[in-house]
């Protein structure tokens, strides 16, 4: 049996809220999805502290959405009756109902990521460092690094006005010599260069592959480093397990993801096959729902 949520005061301090059947909910959103707060505070030894991290508000988020019925939990039973998952989580020591709600809440912050979510532009940086990177494809001569030979032509358009074009090799030259010394000289994490910018007016609907890649990538961080139980005898592989609840919570209904072995006694591993052309991508969107 999973043990309900227990309903709160909606009115307390979404830092204040705790749930210990959020446990492991909490260990995964406090190390991706933690706030910074960036206000300067003085300790009572008079020691300046430039800004704290605080945990992350998506656990108490989530326990709103899902005793707000905004949660799916019609797998339930499922995850329950699956004797292979449950004998699973009993060889790593895991508390069944804790592993439910961490998974529950990776699916929905997955699917605010990756379904209708809200798409982020370039950060100025990520613009600039574009621009240099294409003006260095350009020939330029080898007497001169400021001069680009060729067809070039840098042209903006600022407000309603028409086009304005630069076309001297040498103007570009020396503009792309500008920006690489500001890059160069600017700190990263600077709040201007670096800061994220959201488009709201246009949302973003990935493909299947990259909610299954990033269910994946939470909760094997979550299972790196825990060990199973000797003497049990279960499956105690971790991919597998995390494959088999990506079937169960429905967000893939091929049942080679819930499978161990091929027709033929082969280990199959379908999970790791079909994220192995996907590795350290990056997703350039935002949660519609927990705004992270």
């Amino acid at each position: 049996m999973i043990e309900e949520l227990k309903d709160f005061d909606r009115n307390i301090d979404s830092y204040d809220y705790k749930e210990p059947l959020l446990e492991y909910a909490e260990e995964i959103a406090n190390h991706f999805w933690g706030t910074y707060d960036p206000t300067k505070y003085v300790l009572e030894d008079g020691t300046e502290v430039e800004g704290q991290c605080l945990p992350s508000i998506v656990p108490h988020d989530f326990a709103c959405r899902y005793l707000d019925g905004k949660i799916d939990k019609r797998k339930e039973a499922s995850y329950i009756e699956s004797k292979e998952v449950q004998d699973t989580i009993k060889a790593f020591g895991l508390d069944s109902t804790k592993f439910w709600y961490m998974c529950l809440m990776v699916k929905d912050y997955v699917e605010s990521r990756t379904k209708k979510a809200i798409k982020l532009n370039p950060t100025h940086r990520e613009e600039l460092v574009n621009l240099v990177n294409r003006i260095d494809q350009l020939e330029h001569s080898t007497d001169n690094p400021f001069e680009y030979e060729g067809i070039v032509e840098l042209s903006v358009k600022i407000g309603k006005e028409k086009r304005y074009s630069i076309t001297d090799g040498t103007t570009i030259g020396v503009i792309r010599f500008a920006i690489a010394k500001l890059l160069e000289e600017t700190p990263q994490f600077h709040n201007t260069l670096d800061s994220v910018h959201l488009n709201r007016n246009e949302e973003v609907d990935l493909p299947l592959v990259y909610h299954i890649y990033m269910f994946n990538y939470y909760i094997s961080w979550f299972m790196k480093d825990i060990k199973g139980i000797k003497g049990v005898y279960a499956s105690k592989d971790k991919s597998l397990l995390i494959s088999r609840m990506i079937y169960i919570l429905g967000i893939s209904d091929d049942k080679r993801y819930y499978q161990e072995y091929t027709e033929s006694g082969d280990k199959l591993n379908f999970l790791k096959q079909n994220l192995s052309k996907y590795k350290n991508i990056d997703i350039k969107t935002i949660s519609n729902t927990y705004f992270i």
